[in-house]
């Protein structure tokens, strides 16, 4: 009797780390699928899907207004930012040249293949998705490989639609990386056990303020 509740429980774990395993496959296919259609227009991008890198690769400052932003002379009136804490723990704040730093929404972030999702703890705003994703990438910009944060949701469309409508116009690849940086987030600084609790207790006093 015991050696078949043995069989049945490692039938149940092989089954589960099946499932596991191709739901990953599946996300890793889907952030693969939609860096393809974005490196038909620029070739030295590529999506990170190396789980292992996270905590290097992944972790720190995300903001709208980066230095290749600001090369590319993209202007914004507002300014959004995202901070992706290795603890696993992200903010979204937003300024602007009338209004300082203010933090709209917070929670926890997971990353799979490739995808990195945010979910809110609604703490700040019932209007926020309950999970934003984003693609994970990394673009060679003047020989320099910057990380890059894009929404699926609402950036990819947006990069997609006005690329495509670029090759009628026959955009060169200036151009293209212009539209990638105005759909995306730039990583601006890395956020290590140096710095961590300092940028947290700053976003905190934000945060603090728009409750």
């Amino acid at each position: 009797m015991k050696l078949l509740n043995i069989l049945v429980l490692l039938s149940v774990l092989t089954l589960s780390g099946c499932m596991v395993l191709r739901e990953r496959f599946k996300l890793r296919s889907d952030a693969n699928k939609y860096c393809s259609r974005i490196q038909k227009f620029i070739p030295s991008i590529g999506v990170i899907t190396n789980a292992a890198s996270i905590h290097r690769g992944v972790a720190g400052v995300y903001d709208q207004d980066g230095p290749e932003s600001q090369k590319h002379k993209i202007g914004r009136l507002v300014i959004d930012q995202i901070y992706i804490f290795p603890d696993q723990e992200y903010y979204y704040s937003r300024q602007s040249d009338l209004r300082s730093e203010n933090v709209y929404d917070k929670g926890f972030w997971t990353f799979d293949a490739g995808l990195l999702n945010l979910h809110t703890d609604g703490s700040l705003s019932k209007k926020e998705p309950l999970v934003k994703k984003f693609l994970v990438l990394g673009c060679i910009f003047d020989e320099r490989t910057t990380i890059l944060l894009m929404r699926i949701d609402s950036d990819y469309d947006f990069f997609v639609k006005f690329s495509e409508e670029g090759e009628d116009e026959n955009f060169n690849i200036k151009q293209y990386e212009s539209i990638l940086l105005i759909c995306s987030y730039e990583r601006t600084e890395d956020i290590t056990s140096e710095n961590l609790y300092q940028i947290k207790d700053r976003l905190q006093k934000r945060y603090d303020e728009s409750e």
